[in-house]
Order: structure tokens, then C-alpha cells, then sequence
């Protein structure tokens, strides 16, 4: 009788987890149910993106490398399925362009997306380290500022590849975090940004923070600069060519904070 209701706690609390689960996956069902069929057009033009940058000689195309750009701003949401669809038809291969796509058209399917990569039980170093590079790196998604809802399931997955110890991999973590825009999401990127052990890290959470960061967080930063850096304004950190590094990226936040919120 002694160890009955630990077990009993222990029963309840998996049983809980997994109503949690199964209520997650009715909602993706509901999402994918509910969502609106791309139109013919939307579809010839989500093609004709994905054949242009798809092409291997995209840096010899100015022309098409122009006209593909142009197009991104047409990206949708109703386009995403598309993507995520050529995504996955590419498997074993990692289709990097598919999922840049798919991550910059955004949605709620771009959040199923993200889950069934990050979740999956099989998931390889290459594809996190891929995800992390196109939520964190100078990808479609930050250039368009596309928006990608987060729900608690994604939310978990991110904080499971910042506990993993290759920082790439851990890129992931951080662009989850990014794409929450809450109180608590730059709170921990705050800590990441002064106390993360990596360097890739550290700069991945000052970039973040440059772009969602509110008047608390350059008060923080700029205290931190101060304790830390106290020379940081009189040296020139954003030269061309130089590898990207914490101290760079924290000029560069400050710099993109203080043209937001000036005093």
C-alpha cells in the first residue's frame, strides 16, 4: 500500500500528458480541415518561385534571381501545404529550398511542419541544424517577417534542442523562442544572449532580440553593455567580412532597438 499513490500520481500525470497530445493533434487535424485551398494562381505562382531558386545556376540568373525575389512578396499561407508538400516528397533528401519556402510562407501549417521535423523520432543532426539555420539565419522567413503561431507542443520541441549540446542543432531552440514574441520568450532569450555558453548562440539570441526585442529589453542590453563591454560604442564591430561574433551582434541589436524605441 505504500507505493500505491506514487504510482497513482505517476499514472495521472502520463494520462494528463497524453490528453494534452491527442488534443494537440485534433487541433492540427482541425487546422488542416479548415484551411483554404490555394487557388489555381497561387499555385503556378508558389511553382514558378520554387523552379527559380531551385535552380543550381540561380547565381548566374540575375533575371530569374530577380524576378524570384520579386514573387516572395506574393507568399502565402494558403502556399505553404505547397512547399511542405514538395518537402516531403524530397525525403531522404533534405530539400532546404522547399523549406525555406514553407517556413516563409507561414501559418499554421508551417507550424505542423516545424513539429513533424522537430518531433520526429528519426530526425537527423543535418535537418535540425537546417531548420535552425532558416529560423535564426538571414533566411526568406526573417527577410519577409512572416509569422509562424507557436502552440505549446512546438513551444516544448524548441526548448528540447536548446538542452542538446551541438550549438547548431541548438539554432532551432533559439528561432522557436524568436517566433513567440512574448514576455517570457525574450526573457530566455536574454539569457541565452549574456550566459550561453556558445558564441553561435549568444549571437543568434542578440540578433533575435534586435528584432522582437521592446524598451526592456535595450534597457537590459544596454546595461549589460555597459558591465560587460564598456568600450563597445567606440570600436567599429559591423566591419565587412568579419565573422559574426556576440559583441557585433550586440551593437547591432542595441542599434536596431535604439532606432525602434528612441528616448
Amino acid at each position: 500500500m505504500t507505493g500505491s499513490p506514487s504510482v497513482g500520481r505517476s499514472g495521472t500525470k502520463e494520462a494528463q500528458e497524453e490528453i494534452l497530445r491527442l488534443r494537440q493533434r485534433v487541433t492540427d487535424l482541425e487546422a488542416r480541415l479548415g484551411r483554404v485551398p490555394p487557388s489555381e494562381d497561387e499555385v503556378k505562382k508558389a511553382d514558378e518561385i520554387y523552379k527559380h531558386l531551385k535552380n543550381p545556376k540561380i547565381d548566374e540568373d540575375s533575371k530569374g534571381f530577380m524576378k524570384a525575389m520579386g514573387l516572395l512578396a506574393d507568399l502565402r499561407p494558403t502556399m505553404t501545404p505547397i512547399f511542405a508538400g514538395k518537402f516531403r516528397t524530397a525525403k531522404p533528401q533534405y530539400d532546404s529550398i522547399a523549406l525555406e519556402l514553407a517556413l516563409a510562407s507561414g501559418g499554421p501549417e508551417a507550424t505542423v511542419l516545424l513539429k513533424e521535423i522537430l518531433g520526429s523520432p528519426t530526425i537527423q543532426k543535418g535537418e535540425r541544424v537546417g531548420v535552425g539555420i532558416s529560423l535564426t539565419g538571414d533566411s526568406y522567413l526573417r527577410r519577409l517577417g512572416t509569422s509562424i503561431p507557436v502552440d505549446p507542443e512546438l513551444a516544448s520541441l524548441g526548448e528540447s534542442c536548446l538542452a542538446l549540446t551541438n550549438p547548431y542543432e541548438r539554432l532551432a531552440g533559439v528561432g522557436v523562442l524568436e517566433l513567440q514574441r512574448t514576455d517570457q520568450s525574450r526573457s530566455a532569450l536574454q539569457g541565452l544572449a549574456v550566459q550561453d555558453k556558445d558564441e553561435p548562440i549568444r549571437v543568434a539570441a542578440l540578433n533575435a532580440l534586435g528584432r522582437i526585442g521592446d524598451r526592456s529589453t535595450l534597457e537590459y542590453l544596454r546595461s549589460y553593455a555597459v558591465s560587460s563591454f564598456p568600450d563597445l560604442f567606440e570600436e567599429s564591430e559591423l566591419g565587412e567580412g568579419k565573422p559574426p561574433s556576440a559583441k557585433g551582434a550586440l551593437l547591432q541589436a542595441l542599434r536596431q532597438l535604439s532606432q525602434r524605441f528612441p528616448e
